[in-house]
């Protein structure tokens, strides 16, 4: 991993405990002070995540189904490269029914879609709401769904407006793998 990234996801990672503590704003610093460390979406490993918002056996359950779910993915060849969390798992205090979340992935060339297929399909009944967004896409289809995912999760109807922070998890590099 080059020094840079490692940097940044070191300093992102620090960066996230306040904002955890703060209940993950979207931005975690006055403005004007705000950078792309302490500002929505945080930068945390799984392992992190599970500090943080596995608090009961319910929401360690989901994270148990989202490992699962993972781990599926990777038997099926799909190389799930990160993801971003929002929604009631990583803000309500009441337990949520599902983990939200879009899955940046990439499919190796010699593997086709059937895997992700198959695996979208053996999803249905998991307490998981994933998105899926490719990495090997134009850099605009890229950008335009993670922001758009990004406001989704952020979404407050009550407040009726992006008030709520999100997570982003960097699996591939977690696991060792180049991203």
């Amino acid at each position: 991993m080059p020094d840079a990234l490692a940097r940044f996801l070191s300093d992102g990672g620090r960066a996230a405990e306040p904002a955890i503590k703060s209940g993950l704003p979207v931005f975690a610093a006055p403005l004007g002070e705000e950078t792309t460390l302490n500002s929505s979406p945080y930068i945390m490993s799984l392992q992190r995540v599970a500090r943080a918002f596995g608090r009961t056996s319910r929401r360690r359950g989901l994270l148990d189904a989202l490992r699962g779910a993972l781990a599926r993915a990777a038997a099926l060849g799909v190389d799930s490269r990160m993801i971003l969390l929002g929604g009631s798992f990583v803000h309500s205090e009441a337990e949520p029914s599902d983990i939200d979340g879009l899955l940046f992935y990439a499919l190796p060339e010699q593997r086709s879609e059937a895997g992700l297929h198959r695996w979208r399909r053996e999803l249905a009944g998991q307490p998981l709401d994933l998105q899926f967004c490719p990495v090997d896409v134009d850099p605009l289809v890229l950008v335009k769904r993670a922001i758009f995912f990004s406001n989704h999760f952020s979404y407050d109807r009550q407040a009726q407006g992006l008030i709520r922070g999100t997570v982003l998890v960097p699996l591939a590099i977690e696991e060792g793998r180049a991203a």
